[in-house]
């Protein structure tokens, strides 16, 4: 395995005979992924075992933990196993339920539970644990993972559709990983902006702006998809808040992010001065097959460009996100609130004691 640093981003490549071990494992994997069977789920991620021992034997796990610790905040990973064949990637954006193995799943998810806890959100893409990140017809203009347009600057947030007027930043993933699958005829770019580079380009009076609660978001187009027809109340958040001695960000430009106030230019210049702060400082990084981009998405926004729109429905771009979270910040974000944590079926859910609506749903891990 080698490493090479440049500026946020570590980049590892796995050595010939760690990828072939993978393989191996991976191939192994039964089905039930994509069932809507919790219990079919919970068998797969049981069979994650020898593939998670793999890695956490490997120098790989040494990227992770510092991932983990806030010490890094993108790692991109080369030379992974893929599938030997696969499917076209599915029209609609859903899961592919003609797919024969699940190698590409299989990495993403022991590398998920080694970094934290993979989970599902309510009302993003059908509550799928591997999400297909793919074109979808009629859905080419929108700002979201379904276009091909390019995709602006943001972060995943996470809307709480049954407590609207909760922050879309409590429950955002902590990391996501993004999985090459099929990279299509045409070269997309991916892009990722850390914070703490684009922090660097601003003044400190803009920073306190960014610190105070008078912005709103969109909730992003993939969950207005899902819920159509629902009345949503923006919150007012701050974009930068402070977590164990480190700044985070609830930014997405291509939601809407704005001044709650239209007539606050204080708080229209802070976020237009950040968003040209990010411009500059983002890096590229290629999510092609064999490849996953793992990052910090309170740390970082991301984007990319344009997406060819493939006649051949079997050679579109695909890539797989999965959502990680740190359970001990869900847990004391769930403290002294009208909210309870029970395990059971393999999952960890959050309630609401009244309604009893779940807010999201997280694989367990042990």
């Amino acid at each position: 395995m080698s490493r090479s640093g440049e500026s946020s981003i570590n980049r590892v490549l796995l050595d010939t005979e760690l990828r072939s071990t993978l393989l191996d494992q991976a191939l192994e994997l039964p089905a039930g992924l994509y069932a809507d069977s919790f219990e079919q789920r919970g068998n797969f991620l049981a069979a994650l075992k020898p593939l998670m021992t793999s890695l956490a034997d490997s120098p790989l796990h040494q990227e992770i933990e510092a991932l983990q610790s806030g010490l890094s905040v993108c790692l991109t990973v080369e030379g992974l196993p893929v599938d030997p064949e696969l499917p076209p990637a599915p029209l609609d954006g859903t899961s592919p339920l003609d797919k024969q193995t699940f190698v590409s799943e299989g990495i993403a998810l022991s590398i998920g539970q080694l970094l934290g806890v993979p989970s599902l959100i309510i009302g993003e893409k059908h509550e799928a644990l591997v999400h297909q990140i793919t074109p979808v017809r009629g859905r080419e203009s929108s700002q979201s993972n379904e276009g091909t347009v390019q995709l602006m600057l943001h972060q995943d947030l996470a809307p709480v559709p049954d407590l609207p007027s909760m922050s879309y930043g409590r429950f955002m993933p902590e990391w996501l990983i993004l999985n090459g699958v099929r990279s299509g005829s045409d070269v997309t770019k991916t892009y990722v902006a850390p914070l703490d580079d684009a922090l660097t380009q601003i003044e400190p009076s803009a920073k306190d702006v960014l610190l105070q609660k008078r912005f709103v978001t969109n909730p992003p187009d993939s969950f207005l998809k899902e819920r159509p027809g629902v009345r949503h109340v923006l919150p007012q958040h701050a974009v930068l808040t402070e977590y164990r001695g480190n700044l985070e960000a609830c930014a997405d430009y291509s939601s809407g992010l704005r001044a709650s106030d239209p007539e606050d230019q204080e708080a229209i210049a802070a976020i237009a001065g950040l968003k040209e702060a990010f411009e500059a400082v983002k890096q590229e990084v290629a999510i092609e097959p064999g490849t996953a981009a793992i990052f910090n998405n309170r740390r970082i926004t991301h984007g990319r460009s344009s997406i060819a729109q493939e006649e051949n429905v079997a050679a579109k771009r695909w890539v797989q996100r999965t959502y990680v979270y740190d359970l001990g910040r869900v847990v004391a974000e769930s403290l002294g609130r009208p909210w309870s944590i029970s395990l059971g079926g393999g999952m960890v859910a959050i309630t609401q004691s009244y309604p009893n609506d779940r807010l999201l749903e997280l694989i367990e891990t042990s």
